[in-house]
């Protein structure tokens, strides 16, 4: 019996903003070939983002420039 193995789930947080929503289209709809990934998304403000950010709540995550400053060594 060979069972499929399970997807490693990455969590991605963006705004809802339109320039957001464009950049993450093709994962959020299942339209790429993710080999094995599985994306779990998350709308939220800039500002939420921003203190999630501080915290490394999301795998991958949009945030303002200024908190870029505060959270450079949380995220490659």
């Amino acid at each position: 019996m060979n069972a499929k193995p399970e997807k490693k789930t990455i969590t991605v947080a963006h705004s809802p903003d339109s320039d957001d929503a464009f950049m993450f289209y093709g994962l959020a709809t299942n339209k790429l070939e993710t080999d094995g990934l599985k994306f779990e998304h998350t709308l939220k403000d800039i500002q939420s983002l921003n203190e999630d950010a501080k915290n490394g709540v999301f795998d991958v995550t949009a945030i303002s420039f200024h908190a870029y400053a505060y959270i450079s060594d949380k995220y490659a």
